[in-house]
């Protein structure tokens, strides 16, 4: 076995994988300190190797993890680096703009609880192939989105405090783009979901395998189905504003398993492999 990184920042991603596995359902893999609700990873084959995606989500503490992987008799450790992220998640709350008519229609109780129900059901499944591969699309450096580069509205784990008193943990990242214009997968993937709830407005997720999913929210249109290949960069729906979203907005979001990570890592440089000789 081995790990692609000794060194990570909370919010991403850590790939363990290994070689020459018969049987990798009879992989266990501990954290010394544990990661939040026992997280275990799931190994998915691909040729002689195997690979499981381990999220250390932005809510993990920073330090020394341990890591244990063990198979059949052999048991190996890794010593793991997690570091504060260099994008500063820990910014002040900021108030919503949204209209207290606007929270009643798109973010009730109601609503939140068919988005919770609606994302545990997409999460619960994944794609053993792996679509991905390099960095994602970063938006930020769309310019096809906007008549400038795309601006982030609403930043990654950002608290948002509403006109009701509420408040919640933005999950994913919001840019500013002009309405009507094509959105691009960030990555090849297969079409896991499309729909609309309150909360997200017309929605797509797509399934990249692995365990590794991203979102694209408040969209006008949708022009692909539940099942579709799509390639990086291929149109998969229109920017709009449906949902509880006040302005012209993408909202995109990557999920591993039901755990949100953070994007900047995988736009820069991807996922990091580990390298056997």
């Amino acid at each position: 076995f081995k790990i692609g990184e000794e060194e990570i920042e909370h919010g991403d991603v850590l790939v363990l994988s290994g070689i020459n596995v018969v049987d990798p359902e009879k992989i266990s893999v501990t954290f010394e300190p544990a990661l939040p609700n026992n997280y275990s990873p799931a190994f998915f084959t691909e040729g002689n190797f195997v690979h499981a995606l381990i999220p250390f989500s932005y809510d993990v503490p920073n330090g020394m993890y341990q890591i244990t992987v063990t198979y059949e008799s052999t048991s190996q450790i890794f010593i793991l680096n997690v570091k504060e992220s260099r994008y500063g998640f820990n910014k002040a709350p900021s108030n919503s703009s949204a209209s207290e008519s606007l929270i009643s229609a798109f973010y009730s109780e109601e609503d939140i609880n068919e988005y919770n129900s609606i994302r545990t059901e997409i999460t619960n499944s994944t794609e053993t192939l792996k679509y991905f591969s390099g960095a994602f699309i970063n938006y930020e450096n769309a310019e096809t989105l906007t008549t400038k580069k795309s601006t982030i509205k609403l930043g990654f784990t950002r608290e948002q405090i509403l006109k009701d008193g509420r408040t919640f943990k933005h999950t994913g990242i919001d840019f500013e783009v002009s309405s009507g214009v094509n959105v691009p997968a960030m990555s090849s993937g297969k079409v896991a979901y499309t729909g609309f709830c309150d909360v997200l407005g017309n929605f797509i997720v797509l399934d990249h395998g692995y365990g590794l999913k991203t979102w694209y929210a408040h969209l006008s249109e949708i022009s692909v189905s539940v099942g579709d290949i799509v390639r990086t960069s291929q149109a998969i729906g229109k920017t709009g504003s449906t949902g509880f979203i006040t302005e012209n907005r993408l909202h995109v979001e990557f999920t591993l398993n039901n755990i949100s990570i953070a994007p900047f890592s995988i736009w820069d440089e991807g996922l990091i492999f580990p390298v056997f000789e």
